[in-house]
């Protein structure tokens, strides 16, 4: 039947409370008073929801 196609989930931690997410979106989630800054950065840097471009959203947003 071939390969099911797992996404890797992350967690974060903030403020004790851990979240976890798979894509970009649900990072917006997580940060709603960030999203245009978020969707912002996004698109300048062509990020997808890959490990790299997940990462760089995150380090993006700790940079804030």
């Amino acid at each position: 039947l071939g390969d099911v196609y797992k996404r890797q989930i992350y967690t974060i931690e903030i403020n004790g409370k851990r979240e976890r997410f798979r894509r970009i979106k649900e990072v917006i989630k997580i940060f709603p008073e960030r999203k245009k800054e978020i969707m912002s950065f996004q698109k300048k840097n062509k990020l997808k929801n890959d490990n790299e471009g997940i990462i760089q959203v995150i380090q993006y947003i700790s940079s804030l």
